[in-house]
């Protein structure tokens, strides 16, 4: 926090707050009558007075006096001086365009005004005061028969009617003075816009082209299935545009973009923000309760977690994650607590954005896909461009060198990024199409049917591959497979009867029954459970254990995993196996 302080005050003689404006006074010399008599010689009371062998002192005559006493005394035999105009104080809030608007921030405790850039400054009680003593050329001196100066009435008109409750950048919002659910709201700045225009945008229909198209295997060994995820990825960036343009704080669909390294995803994220005014908030530490500080969350439409949240790959983190990006999609209130007063709401628009790889479990950072949050994000894959065609043997790692020809060096942009100028040049040229395709996505791109709906405007989309790799991995699915393979929850073990008869496997008829903890003791203390020391310390609490059977109840349906059955031994499962679950 600033404070917008003047070191060189000039000092005044005194200013006249009249009905025409603030004026300066003239400096009189102040005059006095002496008496004299017709005798040369001084009188007797002329003569100093002797007290107790000490010289009485004279009455001095008027002298030198300050400028601002001299000001006073003229303003005293002036009665239109004395009795200021009722327009003094609004002359200080007269419109000059960028400086004369002044607020009073509750939250701060700090007056704000506009410099002469025409940006927003905080200033506590004595800059301010020094501001319209300087610049407004107000007295801070009460003047006769006043009890308050100009300037301090100036000073309480400000803080008394001109006080808002919150004051700064607001996602969505156009600067000035908003009534926002009974609290009064400043905007300290404008929403930054790229004005739409007719043209053509050849690159940046090859990179999301390329970004968002693909193949994947066909079931079986069958054909290759055609993938082509942009009209959700269009719909998705029409609706939240819209939005943007018009002040509209509306929810949206989380957007979460999974892909290997080299497909430029990042990139993308670039391009949003763009859009959306270039401002970006971080908001992983904040929705973890890792960090307090949220004042970035309010100011960017763009919320944006790349990468950050790698080591929470846990279920339980997982959760939390998933409840927290429910609060985002599905409220669009912003809490603002300011101090000494009560926390309000203020909407916002933003729009939640995750980045993450495809290798290994670099996925498990993406919320679990169960409860209702499956139906508030998109799951998309980004594709990796086709390599270019010819000699490749001047790339190094799967990229191109400074030595690879520049016809194939277009990978993955669709020009050349090797070095920090080809990548300033590939950004220059994405930002000069910006606005040809800013007007096709405003004016002539129409959702498919399929697309458009719903709450949200645009309806959800999950990528097959992303789903299945997910579910590979999700708790429930981990249960289930670790459930099948002991054999001893849908089978029964028969031990051998004598030295050269086999042990036998039945499969129970009607699967099995039993309480969280008795599924518990069956996988860790059975002997006859077929697996190993380390699978069966996967084996959480019963308490997990229900919690994840509830899961798999969700996953794969009640025919296979059923708890709705309670006794006062506690809530009973009933698990049978499934058709592809080899027994």
């Amino acid at each position: 926090m600033t404070d917008d302080t003047e070191s060189n005050v000039v000092p005044f003689t005194g200013f006249s707050v009249t009905a025409e404006g603030v004026k300066p006074l003239e400096a009189t010399a102040p005059t006095a009558t002496v008496t004299t008599s017709t005798n040369s010689a001084p009188s007797a009371a002329a003569a100093p007075a002797v007290v107790r062998g000490r010289k009485k002192k004279e009455p001095s005559l008027p002298s030198q006096e300050t400028e601002a006493d001299e000001a006073d005394e003229e303003s005293a035999g002036d009665p239109s001086a004395a009795a200021p105009a009722a327009g003094d104080i609004t002359d200080a809030f007269e419109s000059k365009p960028g400086v004369e608007e002044y607020y009073y921030n509750a939250d701060l405790s700090r007056f704000m005004r506009r410099n002469t850039a025409g940006r927003w400054i905080t200033l506590n009680e004595g800059a301010f005061l020094r501001y319209l003593k300087k610049e407004r050329r107000l007295r801070d001196k009460p003047a006769p028969g006043k009890l308050t100066s100009p300037a301090h009435d100036v000073l309480c008109e400000v803080e008394n009617d001109r006080r808002v409750d919150y004051a700064g950048v607001i996602a969505g919002y156009k600067s000035g003075l908003h009534e926002i659910g009974g609290r009064r709201v400043l905007v300290t700045e404008d929403p930054k816009y790229i004005t739409p225009a007719k043209g053509e945008f050849p690159l940046l229909t090859r990179y999301l082209d390329h970004l968002f198209c693909g193949e994947e295997p066909g079931a079986d060994g069958g054909p290759s299935i055609k993938i082509d995820q942009r009209p959700y990825v269009f719909g998705w960036l029409q609706h939240v545009t819209q939005c943007y343009y018009a002040g509209r704080p509306a929810e949206g669909l989380a957007f979460c973009l999974a892909g290997d390294t080299g497909t430029g995803k990042s990139f993308f994220s670039l391009l949003v923000r763009w859009i959306l005014g270039e401002r970006v908030a971080k908001p992983y530490k904040f929705m973890m309760n890792d960090d307090s500080f949220n004042r970035d969350l309010i100011e960017a439409v763009l919320q944006l977690i790349d990468d950050e949240n790698q080591t929470d790959t846990d279920y339980k983190a997982r959760q939390k994650f998933a409840g927290e990006v429910k609060m985002i999609v599905a409220n669009n209130e912003f809490r603002v607590r300011a101090m000494h007063t009560d926390p309000f709401a203020i909407p916002v628009l933003r729009r939640l954005m995750v980045l993450c790889n495809l290798q290994g479990t670099r996925l498990l950072v993406l919320p679990p896909l169960d409860g209702d949050i499956d139906g508030k994000l998109f799951l998309f894959k980004a594709y990796p461009p086709p390599l270019p065609t010819g000699d490749l043997s001047t790339w190094c790692g799967g990229l191109p060198t400074i030595d690879t020809p520049a016809e194939q060096a277009c990978w993955p942009m669709p020009m050349p990024t090797r070095t920090e100028e080809e990548k300033e040049a590939w950004r220059a040229a994405v930002r000069s199409e910006l606005p040809a395709f800013l007007w096709w996505l405003l004016n002539e791109y129409k959702m498919p049917t399929q697309v458009s709906g719903g709450r949200w405007i645009v309806r959800h989309y999950h990528h097959p591959a992303i789903v299945s790799a997910l579910l590979e991995h999700a708790p429930q699915t981990r249960l289930w497979d670790l459930i099948v393979r002991s054999r001893v929850v849908f089978q029964e073990y028969i031990p051998p009867g004598g030295p050269d008869e086999p042990a036998e496997w039945t499969v129970r008829k009607d699967g099995w029954s039993g309480t969280a903890g008795d599924l518990e003791q069956l996988l860790k203390k059975s002997e006859a459970c077929q697996l190993s020391k380390d699978e069966r310390a996967e084996i959480k609490a019963s308490n997990w254990l229900g919690r994840t059977l509830e899961s798999c109840g969700e996953h794969f349906g009640k025919d296979y995993c059923d708890g709705s059955k309670r006794t006062a031994k506690g809530r009973i499962w009933h698990l049978r196996p499934r058709k592809e679950d080899a027994l």
